[in-house]
């Protein structure tokens, strides 16, 4: 159903969440998680102890040398939750502040779902006046690419210190793949054995050999500056990319757009914050009672 961005933004999340979901506990271990990532198709995983609640992403992992011996303890992330009464704008401003990708869903003490950016992207195919915003308005500048050469341990290291899960990969400057920290995950961490559904047990190369052309997607999603920002929201979702790349004719980047960058629309519903008022030239005592 079509909806204003306004009653998009000021709707409840109970209506967007995944749930239920496999809540793991720290004392699990990296493995399991990557294993129920890999079935479920997700990107992050619900991590709780006591009353802490957090998640554990395909980033995270990408750090991880051995997942089998690894405890979910010293990778995961506490961000807090939301209840299902909250709204969407709840949720974009969550995910800003914390700098996640989603964020886990608590009722009466006990996680229900997790709600991501990816489920508001959906949601976002539903409102035409995005039409109105183009994909230029939206994209983040300027774009760090790789060289199609680029070796995939390089590719891995600039993940982990730029905190990036995409990197364009290009030859002589014109777009021709994609790289993400989960191609880079799901390859080089090979399954040995599944004890139980959802664990499974594996080992990291130790180098990441061959250059990023051995794994990249070969088909990356790709818009003109012009192209609105509804098209780029449907086509991310009828296509299942994560990533948008925006090029110009001759498929140069000019800019990418992730989910992300598709929350700033909702953003702008933000009140803004009040500022204190100085009045200078006053001492402490000439304050009006």
């Amino acid at each position: 159903m079509a909806k204003t961005l306004k009653e998009l933004v000021f709707s409840e999340i109970r209506d967007l969440i995944h749930g239920p979901v496999i809540v793991f506990k720290p004392d699990d271990m990296a493995s399991k998680v990557l294993g129920a990532l890999e079935e479920t198709g997700r990107y992050e995983a619900v991590v709780a102890s006591d009353e802490r609640v957090g998640l554990v992403t395909i980033r995270d992992l990408l750090g991880v040398s051995q997942p089998a011996q690894t405890k979910v303890d010293g990778i995961w992330r506490v961000t807090g939750a939301l209840s299902l009464s909250d709204r969407i704008l709840d949720l974009a401003d969550a995910m800003v502040r914390n700098n996640v990708r989603a964020m886990p869903v608590v009722e009466n003490r006990k996680v229900v779902g997790i709600i991501s950016q990816v489920d508001v992207m959906d949601a976002l195919c539903d409102v035409p006046e995005l039409s109105g915003i183009s994909a230029k308005e939206l994209m983040r500048m300027p774009v760090v690419s790789l060289d199609v050469n680029e070796r995939i341990a390089f590719a891995r290291r600039l993940m982990l210190e730029k905190g990036f899960s995409h990197i364009p990969v290009v030859e002589y400057n014109r777009l021709v793949g994609m790289v993400t920290a989960g191609s880079i995950v799901h390859t080089f961490i090979t399954p040995i054995s599944k004890t139980t559904m959802g664990d499974r047990g594996g080992e990291k190369v130790s180098r990441f050999p061959g250059p990023v052309s051995g794994i990249m997607d070969l088909h990356p999603f790709t818009v003109e500056p012009d192209a609105s920002a509804l098209d780029v929201a449907c086509c991310m979702r009828d296509l299942r990319k994560s990533a948008c790349i925006v090029t110009d004719p001759r498929r140069t980047i000019r800019g990418i757009i992730t989910p992300r960058e598709l929350m700033a629309p909702l953003l702008r519903f933000r009140p803004e914050k009040e500022l204190p008022v100085y009045i200078v030239g006053l001492e402490d005592e000439d304050f009006f009672e």
